[in-house]
């Protein structure tokens, strides 16, 4: 998988940007701490030579590393970075005798980046210590099951005799077979030979996310996740406040809800849909020539409709209660002596730290990891201060990576309340950028730098599972891709004050000077050219239309992955058919997924757009024609999915 910078002006097409930090200051922050984890994780640095295991003093082990790690990966670092590498080792070595949650999640998230053959199998085995550590309330503590010493020699053999590519000549994408279950991780998916945790009784929603994103990626290695998540689904929706619509740390003595751990309680719905719509898609069977479908009907009653996800009262509750945060943030930097707590405007006073209403200036103590903190990395424990920010909530670098995340699965470019979150939360992290280029965090400046940078570059650890929700939520019902509803969208603009003058001047123009134009703007520096040329495609005509597309597409073809990714989602018919064009032109295998979802798209240029790429780039060709109906283009949506699903996703 080829990685790149994913941090573009374009990904805010469509926004007018209110925010007092570009993006090149944006860009700028997140390659200032990239550098920083480089240094702290390089061979030099003490914290790059921690001892691998959960025995080690400090009890934190390789997770700062392998958050770090991701985190970098995620911003574009290549696989075979030297840092990058050095962090595998260790954490494949780690990996042998872990048994802490956040550790073995974190080590499952980075390893699945990373392709080498050795780590399908300690994926395999991770995941199912992870399974046995989930509690009879469907949650996790910060154990979990371990291995016997037999087992822990098996891996180590395994490990030591691995050939290893170091990020090089990994298989190409469509390549690798799926993974299946190695004899002995199924023998302990039995039972046999695990040592579980002695101490069950204390979960809490921040261990229990980390370890539902595991779970997640570990499905595709073989590891049989439907019933925990069955239980997880149970425990958010059992433990959701029904005061306000949030999730507190834990549900059991501590019941006030909080920013992170409504986070924590968002995305475990979103996978717990995303695990039931990926099955639908999977199962639903085959569609014939004439669009009956062959097979699924018979699982029809079973199945949750992931299109309803967004009218789900427990999703809805919870993205009110983050859009509340903004709002009671704002009343409480006026308010004298801290305010009111973020996201509890109507929850009476009580204590400090334990009671909303007002909270006094200063720390506020609190139990380790309150609020949603990994309290099980570096200045976690009982007398450290807890998470409940009194000032700001964008203190807490765990939230905003936490809303972060959040946002990209769900889709959301704004919040309840039409906040912009990216901006809200990057331009809080150029100011408060410290000059070696991490962010102080409470529980480590390592694990704060790692969650600024996955802030910054919109990171999406889970991005297959945003795209089985949008997938899900664009069809109509998950059981059945729907066909386009026909006809052509009306023209839709996307400019700002900065680019519709320049859209004026373009369309005003004779052919002469809208040649020199045209050169202009598809070189020309910023996001207002961009938007200037997708406005005026739809009011130019003939030869001069064709030029002006043909400008948008090769602007766009100098735009990384995740900034065509953004395009794709424009309102803009114009932007999201150059996007798809570009795509097939750069052969970016990344973006399949998108394209394969363009072909439902409304507009008939957009999908005939599509389709051509996804030939460009897969060199497969499952359709549809340029003179298909609704009833074959919906015929070649489920071949592509098809092919998708069996090809991993064509990695």
């Amino acid at each position: 998988m080829s990685h790149r910078i994913i941090l573009s002006l374009a990904i805010l097409v469509g926004v007018v940007s209110t925010t007092t930090a570009d993006e090149r200051q944006y860009r700028a922050a997140m390659e200032r701490a990239i550098g920083y984890l480089k240094q702290r994780f390089g061979e030099s640095s003490p914290a790059g030579n921690f001892v691998p295991g959960s025995e080690d003093a400090g009890g934190h082990g390789e997770g700062p590393a392998a958050l770090a790690g991701i985190a970098m990966l995620e911003a574009g670092v290549r696989l075979d970075d030297p840092v990058i590498q050095r962090i595998a080792q260790q954490v494949r070595q780690a990996a042998i005798h872990q048994n802490k949650t956040y550790q073995l999640a974190l080590d499952i998230i980075f390893l699945d980046k990373l392709g080498e053959e050795i780590d399908v199998l300690l994926i395999q085995s991770m995941a199912v210590r992870l399974l046995f550590g989930q509690t009879q309330w469907g949650g996790w503590s910060y154990y979990c099951a371990g291995l016997d010493d037999n087992e822990k020699r098996r891996l180590q053999g395994a490990l030591n005799g691995a050939v290893l590519k170091g990020g090089r000549d990994l298989p190409t994408e469509g390549s690798q077979p799926r993974a299946t279950l190695d004899a002995g991780i199924a023998d302990m998916l039995k039972g046999r030979r695990m040592i579980l945790p002695g101490d069950q009784n204390m979960d809490d929603n921040s261990n229990t996310q980390f370890a539902v994103i595991a779970l997640w990626a570990a499905r595709k290695y073989g590891i049989p996740v439907d019933n925990a998540l069955k239980a997880v689904e149970q425990r958010f929706r059992a433990m959701q406040n029904p005061n306000d619509g949030g999730w507190a740390y834990a549900g059991r003595g501590l019941p006030l809800s909080t920013p992170s751990m409504t986070c924590a309680g968002l995305l475990g719905l979103a996978i717990v849909y995303g695990a039931r719509g990926e099955r639908t898609l999977k199962s639903r069977g085959r569609i014939t020539a004439d669009g009956r479908f062959e097979g699924a009907q018979a699982k029809e009653a079973s199945r949750l409709d992931i299109s309803k996800i967004m009218s789900d009262k427990s999703v809805k509750g919870g993205l009110a209660y983050i859009g509340n945060v903004f709002n009671v943030t704002n009343r409480m930097n006026q308010a004298a002596g801290g305010g009111q707590r973020p996201g509890f405007p109507n929850q009476p006073g009580g204590p400090p730290g334990f009671g909303g209403g007002n909270i006094p200036p200063g720390q506020v103590p609190g139990p380790a990891g309150f609020g949603g903190g990994p309290a099980g990395f570096p200045g976690g424990g009982p007398n450290m201060p807890g998470m409940m920010n009194r000032d700001d909530p964008r203190n807490d670098l765990y939230f905003l990576w936490s809303l972060e995340r959040v946002c990209m699965v769900y889709g959301l470019k704004t919040l309840p309340g039409g906040k912009d979150w990216y901006s809200w939360g990057a331009d809080y992290l150029v100011k408060t950028q410290q000059p070696d280029g991490s962010w102080y965090y409470k529980y480590g400046n390592d694990c704060g730098a790692a969650f600024g940078v996955m802030f910054l570059c919109r990171s999406n650890i889970v991005r297959d599972l945003s795209a089985v929700i949008d997938r899900g939520m664009k069809s109509g019902q998950a059981a059945d891709i729907k066909p386009s509803q026909g006809g052509k969208p009306g023209f839709v603009t996307v400019g700002n004050d900065e680019s519709k003058p320049l859209t004026q001047e373009l369309l005003a123009a004779g052919d002469s000077k809208r040649a020199n134009l045209l050169k202009e703007f598809g070189k020309g520096e910023g996001l207002r050219y961009t938007l200037a040329l997708a406005d005026a495609i739809p009011q130019l005509k003939g030869d001069a239309q064709d030029k002006t597309r043909k400008a948008l597409t090769e602007r766009l073809t100098r735009e990384n992955v995740e900034a065509l990714r953004g395009f794709m989602d424009s309102e803009s018919a114009e932007l999201r058919r150059a996007a798809a064009n570009a795509a097939g032109i750069k052969k970016e295998k990344e973006l399949t997924m998108d394209l394969i979802r363009l072909l439902d798209d409304i507009d008939e240029s957009v999908w005939r757009a599509a389709a051509s790429a996804l030939r460009d780039v897969t060199g497969k060709d499952f359709g549809p024609k340029s003179n298909a109906t609704d009833l074959q283009r919906n015929k070649a949506i489920q071949d592509w999915l098809n092919w998708y699903e069996k090809n991993k996703g064509g990695r």
